[in-house]
């Protein structure tokens, strides 16, 4: 007998789940269906006008970044993650960037899996700030964000607007989604495609997204990882020996303040800003601590640290490269030192450099400012 491919198999478990809530979504009250539209209704005003913002901004976006939140075991089709693109802004507050995804329009109270595998529901653009994704995947359903930064110029930074522009003049042009295929990363491929930016990726599945993007080059630096609040609260719970619940419900043991000197100042600062409720008295303790350490926005609690402006852009000159060289080099950016020697190693025998011309143009006096290898000769 053949083994049942696993796509096949996903079908069936989304098929069996779509029977159960066909019932839930036949009976669905009229105050349910009002609320559901009023919902509905404020979304996409909404929507619009982060889609208007992000479009009127064009020329104050600096870079691009991929971002991939974690699976949602809870629900099925969140179980392989969910792709968006972030536009980083050359001013202004991290928060407020624009964050762009494809999703499913469901334009029902209930979802219908079976319709989410048939491409029953359109595709749309959902544009919203920074902070009220982070604010969705973060801390509403607990999904730690992986960013990427994939390095750009004006040119190709405006042809991916001008991509939304087209295909949003199109109704209906980005098809219907589908669970399996046609989905958050599918979707986005073929954006970024149309764009100027080929992934030549194939399996629509977000958390295989960034490796392959990643093999062609166009995230070529480590990944910018930002964790739920959960694994603190663990560790204090364990510490504190009691139960998580009872510190997410804000009643936290009176030795805990006395302990908060242990804590590392980053750790504090995520309790302070995102865990509530918090007792007054605990909330005093951290905050006097956490001060101790110089002002500390909500930015730089979920990670999102200014990056230079260079690390975004595609690279045109020797001292572009020396500085990227030397970010690389600075633990403070991402966490660890990126390996130099071997990428720019794999840069010259895959011969690349018909797709990133500025390769063409800085790899061999990029080898040798960095010092990284003796002589490029033997790569060329």
């Amino acid at each position: 007998m053949r083994p049942i491919k696993y796509s096949k198999i996903l079908i069936l478990v989304f098929l069996q789940i779509s029977i159960s809530y066909s019932e839930d979504l036949n009976s669905a009250s009229p105050d349910i269906v009002k609320v559901w539209a009023q919902n509905q209704s404020s979304f996409l005003i909404k929507n619009k006008q982060h889609i208007d913002d992000l479009i009127n901004k064009v020329d104050k976006i600096k870079g691009i970044e991929l971002i991939v939140a974690g699976p949602m075991h809870q629900h099925i089709e969140s179980s392989f993650g969910h792709a968006l693109l972030r536009f980083v802004e050359t001013d202004g507050d991290a928060i407020q960037d624009s964050i762009l995804s494809f999703v499913a329009l469901i334009d029902e109270p209930v979802l219908n899996y079976k319709k989410g595998i048939m491409g029953g529901y359109p595709v749309i653009a959902q544009v919203g700030s920074f902070g009220e994704f982070i604010q969705t995947y973060l801390e509403t359903e607990e999904r730690p964000l992986d960013r990427y930064i994939i390095p750009t110029d004006a040119k190709i930074r405006k042809n991916i607007v001008e991509t939304l522009k087209k295909w949003l003049s199109k109704p209906g042009g980005m098809g219907g989604y589908k669970f399996l295929s046609n989905n958050c990363a599918g979707v986005l491929v073929e954006f970024l495609k149309q764009s100027g930016l080929s992934t030549g990726f194939q399996a629509p599945v977000p958390s295989l997204l960034p490796a392959q993007m990643k093999s062609r080059y166009l995230t070529p630096y480590p990944v910018i990882r930002t964790f739920t609040i959960a694994p603190i609260f663990e560790k204090l719970a364990y510490e504190f020996n009691v139960k998580v619940e009872i510190l997410k419900a804000g009643n936290w043991p009176r030795e805990a303040i006395n302990r908060f000197k242990s804590i590392p100042p980053s750790a504090l600062a995520q309790l302070y800003f995102r865990a509530s409720p918090i007792d007054e008295e605990v909330r005093s303790a951290m905050q006097s601590l956490i001060l101790k350490n110089g002002p500390l926005d909500l930015a730089n609690v979920y990670g999102i640290k200014k990056i230079p402006n260079v690390i975004y852009e595609l690279c045109y000159s020797i001292d572009c490269a020396a500085k990227i060289v030397t970010i690389l080099r600075d633990k403070t950016i991402f966490g660890e030192k990126s390996d130099l020697s071997r990428r720019v190693t794999e840069y010259a025998r895959l011969n690349i450099n018909s797709q990133m011309p500025w390769l063409d143009q800085v790899l061999r006096k990029y080898i040798q400012h960095s010092r990284l290898i003796q002589s490029a000769d033997s790569l060329f």
